[in-house]
C-alpha cells in the first residue's frame, strides 16, 4: 500500500508496486505455493482462511492498485486498458515464475543455479514486460522500468543492513500460547526477519501469513519427519528349504 501512495507519477508508483510484489515473493518462495493452495482449497469449500485474507489484505490492496491504474489512464500516461483485466495479467507474470520453479530448474539448470542473478534478471524482465504493455509512450515506460528495477535490486537487503547498523532492538513476538512440547520452537524475531508490512511472520528463510500459521505448519512438518524416520522396511520373508 505504501508504494501506491508515495510521491511520483502513476507509472513510477505502479512499477514500484509490481517490484515490491515481486520482491516479497522472491524473499519467500513458499508464499506463492501456499497462497495458491488456499485458492484451490477455496474452490472445494475447504479454506477457513481465505475470507479473512481477502477482507484484510487482498481487497484493500487490490482496490488501491485499481485506482492507481485508473489514475494513470486518466492522465494518459497509461494506455486505455481495462484495469480489471490488466492487473491479474501483471500479477500473473510475477507469481507464475515462482510457482513453476521446479519445472524451470529442469529446463534451465545453469540459469537456475545462478541464484540472485537470476532473480534480478527476472525482476527486470517482469517490469519491462509490464511497462511495454501499459505505457502510452512505450519507450519511456521501458526506460522507467529499467530505472526502477536497477534502483531496487538490493533494496530489501540494504534496508535490513541499515537497521542492524543502527543497533535497533528487535521487536518481540506478539503474546501467544506456548506451543506443545512436541512442536518446533518458533525463533524470536530479529531485524532481518521482520516483514515489510503487518500480517506476516518470518521463520528462518520462510514467510507465513501469521504466527499461528507458522507454528502449525512447522509442527506438521516436524511430525511428518518423525513419522518417516519411524518407518521400517518390511521384513524379508525367510526362504524355506525344499518344495513349497
Amino acid at each position: 500500500m505504501a508504494v501506491c501512495d508515495q510521491p511520483g507519477t502513476a507509472g513510477e508508483r505502479f512499477l514500484s508496486y509490481a517490484r515490491t510484489h515481486f520482491d516479497a515473493i522472491a524473499e519467500s518462495p513458499y508464499y506463492a505455493r501456499i497462497f495458491m493452495g488456499e485458492l484451490m482449497s477455496k474452490t472445494r469449500g475447504g479454506s477457513p482462511h481465505f475470507d479473512r485474507l481477502f477482507a484484510e489484505y487482498l481487497r484493500p490492496i487490490g482496490d488501491r492498485v485499481l485506482v492507481l491504474l485508473d489514475e494513470g489512464i486518466s492522465s494518459a500516461e497509461f494506455r486505455p486498458v481495462d484495469p480489471n483485466q490488466f492487473l491479474p495479467s501483471a500479477i500473473g507474470s510475477i507469481v507464475h515464475y515462482f510457482l513453476t520453479a521446479p519445472l524451470r530448474e529442469k529446463f534451465m539448470p545453469e540459469r537456475y543455479a545462478s541464484g540472485g542473478q537470476a532473480i534480478a534478471e527476472r525482476r527486470a524482465a517482469v517490469l519491462d514486460f509490464i511497462a511495454a504493455a501499459l505505457f502510452s509512450d512505450r519507450d519511456a515506460g521501458i526506460a522507467l522500468a529499467q530505472t526502477v528495477a536497477a534502483q531496487t535490486a538490493e533494496g530489501p537487503r540494504r534496508k535490513r543492513a541499515a537497521r542492524r547498523k543502527t543497533g535497533r532492538s528487535a521487536p518481540s513476538l506478539p503474546s501467544q500460547p506456548a506451543p506443545p512440547q512436541d512442536q518446533p520452537p518458533i525463533q524470536a524475531a530479529d531485524p532481518a526477519a521482520q516483514p515489510s508490512k503487518p500480517g506476516g511472520y518470518k521463520w528462518v528463510n520462510r514467510w507465513f501469513p501469521d504466527f499461528e500459521t507458522a507454528r502449525r505448519v512447522l509442527a506438521e512438518e516436524k511430525w511428518r519427519r518423525g513419522k518417516s524416520r519411524r518407518r521400517k522396511p518390511p521384513a524379508t520373508p525367510a526362504k524355506e528349504n525344499g518344495p513349497q
